[in-house]
């Protein structure tokens, strides 16, 4: 989440500063950071599923 906040912020500055490289930078972070947070709900899921069903499947 700070992730997010941070590329944000990056963005703002470099629209203001008219640093270009910084807004394409903060762009670039927000889609890594969503894209990190997906990631690792789905493995989240998965591993309490696995979780779940582990002790089911093996009696």
């Amino acid at each position: 989440m700070t992730d997010i906040i941070l590329s944000i912020l990056d963005i703002f500055v470099g629209i203001f500063t008219g640093d270009w490289s910084r807004v394409w930078d903060g762009i670039k972070g927000i889609f890594a950071a969503v894209c990190n947070f997906i990631k690792d709900t789905l493995k989240n899921a998965l591993n309490m599923i696995c979780g779940i069903l582990a002790p089911i499947l093996v009696k």
